[in-house]
């Protein structure tokens, strides 16, 4: 069950991690 929760963890900020990138991609073509 612990292992389970950990992945779920991990993949949730990893999901954070590329839409955080994604946002500043997106803000750095708009400065362009």
């Amino acid at each position: 069950k612990i292992g389970i929760d950990s992945k779920l963890i991990i993949n949730q900020q990893r999901q954070n991690l590329i839409l955080s990138i994604f946002y500043i991609i997106i803000l750095y073509l708009s400065e362009i």
